[in-house]
């Protein structure tokens, strides 16, 4: 498994991690900024399971410090992998709640969710949502995401070219489209390029702070 800055060599800004509803979806994202964050925050609803870790994973050979419920909500583990500790915070809890006491973001990840089914229903690239988040990014963090849960004003939102490319809810016409950098609130969005697939493809954006 490569770091994120194996792809894509910049500097990321010290900040914590935060993944709202999250799944099972927490081994890559830890793999990916090892090197740079230390302290993990995802949030969902679901008691915390650790996902089988597949033996070429750098976790494999990690080491567990410390674990327990720290309350009845939140699931901490400290972890030792090559020497540095990284905290994982598990929030069993509603991850809007979760992102209000939050602060110094330098990595937002979100993908794989929806607007149906097992979905959390939350439209987190929605108005409501994505103005809160950008108050919480420190200058020159990023913005992982594949496009999940803009809101019914998708078309018109100034930051469209963070979800447009989605293969999910309101875009059918299967056309191949590729983001463009923007400017909202301030904030330039420079795209860097995927960083996988989930629910289309996955891509990188560091946010930072317009003259």
């Amino acid at each position: 498994m490569k770091f994120f800055k194996d792809y894509y060599p910049i500097s990321i800004p010290q900040g914590i991690l935060f993944y709202p509803c999250t799944g099972l979806d927490i081994i890559e994202p830890i793999e990916l900024f090892a090197d740079t964050i230390r302290e993990f925050h995802f949030a969902d609803l679901i008691p915390f399971t650790l996902p089988s870790i597949p033996k070429e994973s750098l976790l494999a050979s990690s080491k567990i410090i410390k674990q327990g419920y720290l309350n009845p909500k939140l699931y901490q583990i400290i972890i030792d992998v090559n020497n540095k500790y990284l905290t994982i915070n598990w929030h069993q809890t509603d991850a809007i709640k979760v992102l209000e006491k939050l602060n110094n973001i330098s990595v937002f990840f979100y993908r794989g969710d929806s607007i149906a089914g097992s979905g959390s229903w939350i439209y987190w690239l929605g108005k409501e949502l994505l103005p809160k988040i950008l108050t919480k990014i420190v200058n020159g963090g990023l913005i992982i995401t594949d496009g999940s849960n803009p809101d019914e004003d998708y078309k018109i939102h100034p930051w469209k070219e963070l979800y447009l490319h989605s293969q999910l809810g309101h875009f059918s016409d299967n056309r191949i489209i590729t983001p463009n950098n923007f400017t909202y609130n301030n904030r330039c969005f420079t795209c860097l390029g995927p960083l996988g697939k989930r629910y289309g493809t996955v891509y990188a954006w560091k946010v930072e702070f317009s003259d």
